[in-house]
This record gives C-alpha cells, sequence and structure tokens, in this order.
C-alpha cells in the first residue's frame, strides 16, 4: 500500500458583504475537512461613509469637514483661493493688504 498523501488545492472566493452581518457560513461534505482561510485585505467593515460636501472653497470662515473615522467615496477637493481675495504680506514690522 502508498503513502497518503496529503491533497491541497488553492481557490479565491472573491466574497462581497450586502449586510451588516458579515457572516460567511461553509458547509463540507465530509465533516473531517479543514479548511484554512487568509481574509486578505480586509476593506471597510461597518464603516459609515461620509456623506458631505468633497468640494471646499477657502473663505475667511472656519470650514470643518466632518470625516474622522468615515469611508469617503472619492477624494476631498480644495478649490483655489478665489480672485477677488486680497493678497497679504507681512515684512516683519508692516501688514499690507492689496
Amino acid at each position: 500500500m502508498g503513502e497518503s498523501q496529503d491533497v491541497r488545492c488553492c481557490c479565491v472566493f472573491a466574497v462581497e458583504f450586502q449586510s451588516e452581518d458579515n457572516e460567511l457560513d461553509l458547509d463540507f461534505i465530509d465533516d473531517d475537512e479543514v479548511m484554512e482561510m487568509d481574509f486578505g485585505e480586509v476593506i471597510g467593515v461597518n464603516v459609515p461613509k461620509y456623506d458631505g460636501p468633497y468640494l471646499v472653497t477657502p473663505s475667511t470662515e472656519v470650514q470643518r469637514l466632518h470625516t474622522k473615522d468615515l469611508l469617503s467615496t472619492g477624494d476631498i477637493v480644495v478649490d483655489r483661493i478665489p480672485s477677488n481675495y486680497g493678497l497679504i504680506t507681512w515684512d516683519g514690522s508692516v501688514l499690507t493688504v492689496s
């Protein structure tokens, strides 16, 4: 009789969870089967999405984008300073607004 061989195969499953449960339930034909799993990179598990503005124009007021601990679906872009804003210079003793 020959030696028993440990037969291994590799399968890649692309899994995307659509619910908040995030459960993966597998059944095997033989109860003695073992499956090793590596979940690789886990992205955005139960993270709420940012739904605020993605384009910001500089102003004289402080603007806060409430993005802490939220998943962003795009880049946040800060627009260029509008041309009607004045140029402020400081030479160490005189502040000039032009």
